[in-house]
């Protein structure tokens, strides 16, 4: 699917500007100019921001079509990722509208960094595989397989995989991100 496409059919739809939906999203209209015009990679948080914006779920955005099955394994994952994202992402739970949180599979290719972001509620993430540093605020956090953060992630976050390989973890964000 081609996000960026569908952010300027959803934005012209609403007969917005770009410095309109900068200012709904607080994104910078360059960057949604660039998002638009697939030249920039997007976020969770970015385009969860473009969505509220645009007043619909990041779903429209996303070609995720996936039955609504309470039993998922990561040993048979449906990935997705977000406008050509390097980071490939998996539901581990239910996509039922009222759930209150969202489980996923996330894998972090090597010498993957974040920007830094930050969004409402909390944030759980389980290392199962490999190194990962995870900023939270000032502090640093160096993650290996077995180890658990959790924190508030309306604080700014980011997350940084240094090494040759492909980092695999569970992260529980509540509420809801896709």
């Amino acid at each position: 699917m081609d996000v960026g496409k569908s952010i300027r059919t959803r934005r012209r739809q609403l007969e917005l500007t770009l410095a309109q939906l900068s200012t709904r999203s607080g994104l910078s209209s360059a960057f949604l100019s660039q998002v638009e015009r697939n030249l920039a990679g997007l976020s969770v948080t970015s385009l969860k921001q473009i969505a509220q914006g645009l007043e619909v779920s990041m779903n429209y955005f996303l070609a995720i079509e996936e039955p609504d099955e309470p039993v998922h394994s990561i040993h048979s994952p449906h990935f997705f990722s977000i406008n050509g994202s390097n980071l490939r992402y998996a539901r581990l739970g239910s996509t039922t509208h009222d759930r209150e949180l969202e489980p996923l599979f996330v894998v972090i290719p090597p010498h993957y960094a974040s920007e830094a972001f930050h969004h409402a509620g909390e944030e759980f993430v389980f290392v199962i595989k490999g190194q990962i540093t995870v900023q939270v605020g000032k502090k640093k956090h160096h993650l290996k397989a077995g180890d658990t953060l959790h924190y508030k992630s309306g604080i700014r976050h980011m997350w940084r995989n240094d090494s040759e390989e492909e980092v695999q973890v569970l992260t529980i964000n509540t509420p809801p991100l896709f």
